[in-house]
């Protein structure tokens, strides 16, 4: 087995989502997962012949480090939360009845990871339409506050269906 050096890789990722750099991450995972359909029949018994796909489940789960109020509106604000600002007064971000039945393919948008450094688009990975679940903020004297999220993808349909929910390479060109 021939074993190139040059493909293996360090390779930290600059996290945007919605166009705003989401800054400082951490155990930036990528998970992927297919389910299918068994496909058997009578004549042998219960012995599959094939499976179906039947879809694709795709996570991009991080910790941000940098807990800024941007960040808080991006990732809680003006996906599963909502935003507030009282007369005479100034923005709070949160969680409310608001969002409850809210539909999260309506405030998907675009998770890109870049390599760092990368002098081109070839190694990015997109998630063309992707909102985010924040699952925990962490509050310490003596460690680092930081916000664990997990993205969920979703199919872009304006996108071409053969990569309709994420693509490795240059995203930035025509998809359709």
């Amino acid at each position: 087995m021939a074993v190139s050096v040059n493909e293996i890789r360090l390779e930290p990722m600059v996290v945007t989502y919605n166009s705003v750099d989401l800054g400082a991450t951490e155990g930036v995972t990528l998970n992927m997962s297919t389910t299918t359909t068994d496909v058997t029949c009578d004549q042998t018994g219960s012995q599959v012949r094939t499976q179906i796909i039947t879809g694709h489940e795709v996570t991009i789960a991080m910790t941000l480090k940098e807990m800024s109020s941007q960040n808080w509106s991006t990732i809680v604000g003006t996906t599963v939360g909502g935003e507030h600002t009282p007369s005479a007064g100034t923005k709070l971000t949160g969680l409310g009845s608001a969002s409850i039945f809210k539909t999260l393919s309506s405030v998907a948008n675009p998770l890109i990871l870049k390599p760092v450094g990368a002098a081109d688009n070839s190694r990015n990975i997109a998630f063309h339409k992707a909102y985010p679940i924040p699952e925990s903020v962490s509050y310490s004297g003596t460690d680092l506050s930081v916000m664990s999220v997990t993205f969920r993808a979703i199919i872009d349909s304006a996108v071409d269906e053969d990569i309709d929910i994420m693509s490795f390479g240059d995203n930035t060109q025509s998809l359709a």
